[in-house]
């Protein structure tokens, strides 16, 4: 090791002589930074000379640290800090450096595996582009420990410690608005648009300073968190907008360039903030010059991610949820000289630990909604009847108030929070807060977007219920005739859902016309006055659905107050006015939110919970609708049915029946009909009975093929499924019948509820087929790209994947990007009619075989032999076609491995309670061209 470090030394003064005589003559924006420890460099050099690393790292004792380049000394920092701290636990280390370049990293990753190396503690290449690296270590039998930035995948890595960034950009945005005097133009540098953390500052800026009309964003440009980049973009922008006012960027690096430029450009009165607490930063502001920063707790990421490390590595298990999120703090001049490296200049102790009390505190919107004002009162009662003391408390939708409201429950001791939230995003900082000090919150109605730091998300199933109410609409409207919809506030991740469920239903409907969309913001007041007017341009309409009963009773009004009692009006929640409307004929109907159930589910999960620090079920629970009409309103007040009807005894499914239900996509697809066949012939292998049963992508075939599995008692169902979205609920219910699901090929969007969830790499594949179609097209010429379905995650994810490889060659010019919806007919109907615009076209790319091969018809029915046609898959067909010398190529998807595995994990869940591996598991592809097609059959290599 002594040997290592001096020889690091050397290289160091090296590339400092080298570096000072470079500097002569840098511009303002390249100013070199403060001179970093000496073992920062070291490392930033060990990968670049790999002769010198030393034979003793391939030992079993070595932790490797794997970071972007040190250039920026918030990854210079976070490398020192993890090495430091792994060292001083006995560790040997190996500091690496990706670039930001994902095939990079994934060598680096090469490395590590072949170095034997304990674990891998990263701050990564692509939130995307990084899952590969990243499973194929697990493989491997090496954890990795993100920092920083996150993966798009979960179950994967055994921590993921970030920094809250919505929290700090929102912070710091205050504090912009508040400089700039709440008016002015002003300017945006964001990062990289490959990184998540861009999109995520970005976003919590704009959530702040748009609310202020007098504010003018005058540029949004990225610099890609780069100095230089910040000093070119900004001395660009300055020319064309002279009497800018402020420069609000995603990092520290970018913020120091912009001001260069500004400054030599004589303009020391433009206010300019960063985002990261660089060393370099607080330097800058402590001389006057940059406004302030957002601090992100790099010292305590590291040491963290390093010190669950060493705790995985010695007992196998964390004892510490996944993704986990610190908050950041907002350094001005006023606090600024106190911070370096990334943290306080001297550790602040630890706040003393609120006395305990018996106190649960209920958190939710404002009661004059009475949705909300009968969950509070719901709540408080169980509670009570329990025992506990209650403090019921208002948010008003405010995220910072909601903050407020969480520091109170803390700093009052609280045992447990019941929280309908303020925001999806908005509202993490403050449950993670809560969970640091040790009060478990218990989320109902409304969810985050991030699992593992509440206990329990105990919410309506909205799709189902929007999807139920739209079916009435419909059937009212008679199938046809002009209609409104009233949406909800945006920020509410339930309008969105509500507003799919209505859609995926009302659009399958040609004479239903939608004349206006608009959100009335959940708000009764401006339901009458968006309604107002709406008819006032729309005098025909025949209906309104809403989101909400709030906005479905003001926009009644709004219709009988102009003498329209003839439109049909249609809410959401069941509130007793609503109820009311409807029994005296005036609202048309409305789902109904079993809120009665979600409030007493929390608080009796909570009582559970504080007495034995578990509630034996998942995190995430859904419950489902209930359509109210003029037929049954009558029955149902608070949310609930008037009279307690005793729970129907459901009849136990049989046991031991031995039945595995196998439930797709159409056999039609071969991709489909393979799954199907080996997944049945592994289960009948294994002594079950099965039932192979089709969806044909129809959501609610696929909830009837659910129904039919739990009614003949299966043991496990093996899925692929029939929508991301939409499939939640049907395996939910699965769940909730004791039915382990184990999903094929597709996943779904919640976690916690299948038990397994099995996917090609598809973002693999797709690079690999990408970068094969960019070798054969020779980097030029006119392409076109054939999607699948939108409602499968698996079409974008393709699609992304081929353009982060195509997009690189300015010589490729995509012509036509169009969806043939999995479908081969669709695929050559697409390809004739794109090829009669386009007759110079020279490849195709498609998201699967079957377009593929329906391209290529088309293509050599117009006697076009000579364009390069790939599609993805692996299919037999397919594969037919590639030794034929018609198609070029394929991505061929594991189907019979994935199959298998879901056969033999259900096995084992069935006969032992558990699978031993994580839900989300990922299978890496294989490209196939005429050099290795005829090898594969079935989906699998020939035997």
């Amino acid at each position: 090791m002594k040997s290592r470090k001096w020889l690091n030394l050397l290289i160091v003064l090296l590339i400092a002589v080298m570096a000072l005589a470079a500097c002569g003559g840098s511009t303002p924006a390249e100013t070199p930074t403060e001179a970093a420890p000496v073992q920062e460099e070291a490392a930033t050099a060990v990968p670049d000379t790999p002769a010198e690393t030393p034979a003793e790292t391939a030992s079993s004792n070595l932790i490797v640290v794997i970071t972007p380049s040190h250039d920026n000394p918030f990854f210079g920092a976070m490398a020192d800090i993890a090495v430091a701290k792994a060292e001083e636990l006995g560790y040997e280390t190996l500091s690496l450096v990706h670039d930001d370049d994902a095939n990079k990293q994934d060598e680096l990753f090469d490395t590590a595996i072949a170095q034997g190396a304990l674990a891998i503690i990263l701050d990564n290449a692509g939130a995307d582009a990084s899952v590969a690296a990243v499973q194929k270590a697990a493989d491997a039998g090496i954890p990795t420990f993100l920092v920083d930035r996150e993966i798009t995948q979960e179950g994967i890595a055994i921590a993921q410690i970030v920094s809250n960034n919505y929290q700090g950009a929102t912070l710091l945005a205050e504090y912009f608005v508040q400089q700039m005097g709440e008016e002015g133009k002003y300017v945006e540098l964001t990062g990289k648009d490959s990184d998540t953390n861009a999109h995520v500052r970005s976003q919590g800026y704009h959530d702040v300073i748009d609310a202020y009309p007098d504010l003018e964003m005058v540029a949004q440009q990225t610099a890609n968190w780069s100095q230089t980049e910040g000093f070119d973009v900004m001395e660009t922008i300055l020319q064309a907008n002279p009497d800018i006012k402020g420069v609000i960027a995603g990092n520290d690096t970018m913020a120091l360039g912009a001001q260069a430029a500004l400054l030599a450009a004589g303009r020391d009165d433009v206010i300019v903030m960063g985002f990261d607490g660089s060393d370099d930063a607080i330097a800058s502001i402590v001389a006057g010059e940059l406004d302030a920063t957002a601090l992100q707790p790099v010292a305590e990421m590291a040491t963290q991610a390093v010190i669950q490390a060493d705790q995985y590595i010695k007992t196998g298990s964390t004892d510490l949820p996944e993704k986990q999120s610190i908050d950041m703090v907002l350094l001005t001049p006023e606090n600024a000289g106190n911070y370096e490296r990334f943290a306080p200049k001297a550790g602040a102790s630890e706040a003393a630990a609120p006395a305990g009390s018996n106190l649960i505190v209920v958190i939710t919107p404002s009661h004059d909604n009475p949705f909300f004002g009968a969950m509070a009162d719901i709540a408080v009662a169980k509670a009570e009847e329990l025992g506990y003391d209650t403090l019921s408390l208002v948010h008003d939708d405010d995220a910072n108030k909601q903050d407020e409201l969480f520091d109170t429950a803390i700093a009052q001791g609280a045992l447990a929070i019941i929280l309908d939230n303020a925001g999806a995003d908005a509202s993490i900082a403050a449950v993670q807060k809560a969970a640091d000090a040790g009060i478990p919150t218990f989320l109902v109605d409304r969810e985050i977007t991030q699992d593992g730091i509440a206990i329990a998300q105990i919410v309506s199933n909205n799709y189902q219920g929007a999807t139920l109410l739209a079916e009435y609409f419909v059937e009212q409207m008679g199938e046809e005739g002009q209609y409104v919809e009233l949406t909800g506030k945006d920020s509410d991740t339930n309008a969105h859902v509500r507003s799919q469920g209505y859609h995926d239903v009302i659009d399958a409907y040609p004479d239903m016309e939608m004349v206006a969309q608009q959100t009335a913001n959940w708000s009764q007041t401006e339901g009458f006055d968006v309604m107002e007017t709406i008819l006032q341009a729309n005098p025909d309409i025949k209906g309104v659905i809403a989101g909400n009963d709030t906005m479905a009773l003001g926009a009644q009004a709004a219709l009988l107050a102009a003498g329209r009692d003839d439109v049909i009006v249609m809410g959401f929640d069941g509130s007793d006015d609503a109820i009311a409307s409807i029994v005296a004929g005036e609202l048309d109907a409305t789902a109904l939110q079993p809120v009665a159930e979600m409030a007493t589910q929390a608080v009796l999960q909570a009582d559970a919970y504080i007495k034995s620090g578990s509630t034996d079920l998942p995190e995430k629970q859904s419950i489902d609708m209930v359509l109210l009409t003029p037929e049954n309103a009558g029955n149902y007040e608070r949310f609930a049915p008037k009279a307690g009807a005793a729970e129907a005894e459901a009849a136990a499914p049989a046991t031991g029946s031995g039945l595995i239900v196998v439930i797709t996509p159409s056999h039609d697809n071969p991709f489909f009909g393979a799954m199907a066949d080996i997944a049945v012939a592994k289960a009948e292998e294994l002594g079950y009975e099965t039932l192979s049963l089709v969806h044909d992508d129809d959501a609610n075939k696929q909830d009837e093929l659910f129904d039919t599995a739990i009614a003949q008692g299966a043991l496990a169902i093996i899925l692929d499924n029939a929508g991301a979205d939409a499939s939640i609920a049907a395996v939910q219910k699965a769940a909730d019948a004791g039915i382990p699901t184990f999903l094929v090929d597709r996943e779904i969007t919640q976690d916690g509820i299948a038990a397994a969830q099995i996917v090609s790499n598809n973002y693999q594949g797709a690079t690999l087929l990408a970068e094969y179609f960019v070798e054969q097209m020779g980097e030029e010429g006119q392409y076109v790209e054939l999607t699948g379905k939108d409602s499968d995650t698996n079409a974008h994810v393709r699609s992304q994947g081929y353009h982060d490889v195509i997009d690189e060659y300015p010589d490729l010019e995509m012509v036509a990007q169009q969806t043939a919806n999995w479908s081969q007919t669709e695929g050559f109907d697409v390809m004739e009619t794109i090829l009669q615009a386009n007759p110079n076209i020279k490849g195709v790319i498609a998201g699967n075989d079957t377009m593929a091969l329906g391209a290529q018809a088309a293509l050599l029915a117009a006697g076009r032999d000579d364009v390069i046609v790939m599609g993805f898959d692996g299919s037999d067909d397919a594969i037919a076609s590639i030794v034929a010398g018609e198609l070029e190529a394929t991505a061929l998807q594991p189907v019979a491995e994935m199959a298998t595995q879901a056969v033999l994990q259900a096995h084992q869940y069935i006969t032992t309670g558990s699978t031993g591996k994580p839900e989300k598991q990922s299978i890496d592809m294989v490209l196939l061209t005429p050099d290795n097609a005829g090898d594969y059959e079935r989906f699998a290599p020939k035997q």
